[in-house]
């Protein structure tokens, strides 16, 4: 098995500090953004904003938890575990939407694009950070045509990673120093090679 148990326990971590920033992030997009005036420039720096609330998530989810400093493996899983998930959400989803678009299809194809029409929709609520920085992205590539749409894609790419790295990085602020001991629970650092 790749995964020991401290990355287990930093994934399900970065679960709940997701759903915790997207929750703050919906809040924050829906309820200030509509107080302000300012277009795409509004957009961007809240969709920044709501972005950086996945620092302070990932420090107070590491001096909670008592985690301690990661080492490389261990860091480098868990960005990319929940990365990977995302791309496959937002890829997946994309792919799934495009392939009802632009040519004739049988119903089963077109209510394959709708589910990931609505598999993408219910990233409002439950990645709103991602979301926000892919609707600002579409509006933004809407409103310049001579932009190339790989932008879209470099996008996703960029929604995806960034949660987990900024997460991941704020848990580094929160993590317990080498004096202050183990982590909960005893375990010790991820094992070299695969389990």
């Amino acid at each position: 098995m790749l995964c020991c148990a401290l990355v287990k326990k930093r994934f399900l971590g970065f679960a709940v500090g997701h759903l915790a920033a997207s929750l703050l992030g919906f809040l924050v997009y829906w309820g200030f953004g509509a107080l302000v005036s300012g277009g795409e420039e509004k957009m961007w720096s809240l969709t920044g904003m709501m972005m950086l609330l996945y620092v302070p998530a990932g420090a107070v989810k590491a001096r909670l938890g008592g985690w301690a400093r990661p080492g490389f493996r261990e860091g480098a899983l868990a960005v990319l575990l929940p990365a990977l998930c995302a791309w496959a959400w937002a890829y997946g989803g994309w792919g799934m939407i495009m392939t009802g678009i632009g040519r004739e299809v049988d119903a089963a194809m077109a209510s394959v694009s709708v589910v990931g029409f609505y598999l993408l929709l219910s990233s409002v609520l439950l990645a709103s950070p991602s979301f926000c920085m892919m609707l600002t992205i579409f509006i933004f590539i809407v409103e310049h045509p001579e932009r190339d749409y790989l932008l879209w894609y470099g996008g996703i790419f960029l929604a995806g990673l960034l949660p987990p790295l900024l997460f991941f990085l704020g848990s580094l602020l929160g993590a317990k120093s080498p004096a202050e001991g183990e982590t909960k629970g005893g375990e010790g650092p991820c094992p070299a090679g695969p389990q």
